[in-house]
């Protein structure tokens, strides 16, 4: 007892009046007027940290004397963790090969559709950003001052019919949100979002009624012989902003579960929606699609993933110049309010029932993170992008030379505009800035959550229009940063012919 308690007791009260003695004959001596961070420091740390020194000496003193005594254990303990560290090597190394085959994953981007203010096709996107379309002064929204502001608005939204809808959805019958007072941002990027989905609905239903279950009889393909039978499962994925109420998102998605309900009567369907932020981009919903799609191969599934957000609203305007961010001619670094919604109808880049060899495929992203913010004039961003660039291309095996074009989301800012630059200047120099590289910010404002499914829509047209690889890149966050890769299928490799 007195071994295992009162001598340790002892030991700590030495201690303390050992260092209390030493500390008053020196404040003594020094006629020194302690502060408060000396009490702390010399009379509770130091005499803390002598005690946990004496107890480390004797734990180690104690250890070695057991290894002296018993050396045979000891050898044999060694033996135990050099096979356990030769098991963690080998599934280490499983783990690696693991992660290099995921990495290698791809999602095959079978229909897109789009609603932006630069058109309502891709096509139309891509002409209007390749003539350098900008924003102008909107003729509706205005500052404080009285003044018009630069906006991009989508053309042709009528909300007030939609408004009326959303009244006998669940949620506004609960009383749990006033469909009355949403803001007209929240109802032109939920129209617009239900546009979007109304127009790749029917390429999914095309594909699901194509392959409805069969025996393996009616079968002639050898390959889809040996995938078991299974009715396909059409997904829906929707990513909302962050800005919004959870009411909010959750009208959006019953109002979407009615469009499919409306539209796709005939088939299975399932609705999901995220809060666009930092941690679950349209890149990182994206990635978990093309997991979800390439871990399971035999199950056949259809995936649609959709994002929209609008700032054309005079509520949303009042905000951002509540709180500095608008743009204006005293403040060229804000943000000018914009609208857009996209979506893509995804499978498996291997799945035999749905890809097709003239779909472009879509590599998964990668992701960095500035040091400081992009809005910061000061910061160099040089490299960031041009990792990211290097990444892509090591994870898809191809040359960084061979990335033929560059779209991204970098709007009037000087700061992304020169990032894009950069990368271009750094690690694409064959890459033409004024041609091969088309920024949608520039002609659609601030879209928030939908601004990088709008660049990969755009990409995938761009991809299979000129049979080259795209990189795609997100740069409108003051930190984040993503990119990935969009390119053709390689064409299978020929048969050789024997003479």
């Amino acid at each position: 007892m007195f071994s295992r308690v009162i001598k340790p007791a002892l030991l700590v009260l030495a201690s303390f009046a050992l260092v209390w003695g030493a500390v008053y004959v020196y404040w003594q001596s020094t006629a020194r007027m302690p502060s408060t961070g000396d009490v702390v420091g010399w009379l509770l740390a130091a005499p803390l940290a002598l005690v946990l020194t004496v107890w480390g000496v004797s734990k180690v003193r104690a250890s070695v004397a057991a290894d002296a005594s018993s050396p045979t254990p000891k050898v044999a303990a060694k033996g135990q963790a050099a096979a356990g560290g030769a098991r963690a090597g080998k599934a280490s190394s499983e783990a690696d090969k693991t992660d290099a085959a995921e990495g290698r994953f791809r999602v095959t981007v079978l229909a897109s559709s789009l609603r932006s203010p630069g058109g309502a096709t891709v096509e139309e996107l891509a002409a209007a950003v390749a003539e350098g379309k900008g924003v102008g002064p909107d003729p509706e929204l205005k500052n404080d001052a009285g003044f018009p502001i630069f906006a991009a608005r989508i053309a042709d939204i009528e909300v007030d019919e939609l408004r009326d809808d959303l009244a006998d959805m669940p949620l506004a019958k609960s009383a749990e949100i006033d469909v009355a007072m949403l803001a007209d941002d929240r109802l032109r990027s939920i129209q617009a979002m239900s546009e979007t989905l109304t127009d790749l609905l029917p390429h999914a239903d095309e594909l699901m009624l194509a392959t409805e279950p069969q025996s393996a009889a009616d079968n002639g393909n050898t390959q889809r012989q040996r995938i078991a039978v299974e009715a396909p499962v059409l997904r829906i994925s929707l990513l909302l902003p962050g800005g919004w109420t959870e009411h909010e998102r959750l009208l959006a998605a019953q109002w979407l579960q009615h469009a499919c309900a409306t539209e796709s009567p005939a088939h299975a369907w399932s609705v999901d929606y995220l809060r666009n932020d930092s941690g679950a981009t349209a890149w990182t919903v994206l990635d978990r699609i093309s997991l979800a799609l390439n871990r399971e191969p035999q199950k056949p599934a259809l995936w649609i993933v959709l994002a929209a957000e609008s700032a054309i609203s005079d509520a949303c305007v009042a905000q951002w110049e509540a709180r500095g961010t608008l743009f204006s001619t005293a403040r060229r670094n804000g943000l000018m309010p914009g609208e857009a919604s996209a979506g893509l109808l995804l499978t498996g880049a291997k799945d035999v029932r749905f890809a097709k060899a003239d779909a472009a495929q879509v590599a998964r992203p990668v992701f960095g993170q500035l040091e400081s913010s992009a809005d910061a004039s000061t910061v160099s961003r040089a490299t960031v992008l041009g990792a990211l660039a290097g990444r892509l291309a090591e994870a898809s095996a191809v040359e960084v030379a061979a990335i033929e074009w560059v779209v991204s989301d970098a709007d009037h800012r000087a700061s992304r505009v020169t990032e894009v630059a950069r990368l271009l200047q750094d690690r694409l120099p064959h890459v033409a800035f004024d041609e091969n590289n088309l920024s949608t910010g520039i002609t659609c404002g601030h879209m928030g959550a939908a601004s990088e499914l709008v660049g990969l829509a755009l990409a995938c047209y761009l991809a299979k229009e000129h049979q080259k690889q795209v990189m795609v890149a997100s740069v409108s966050d003051p930190f984040a940063r993503g990119a990935l890769l969009v390119g053709m299928p390689a064409p299978p490799a020929e048969s050789a012919v024997s003479a």
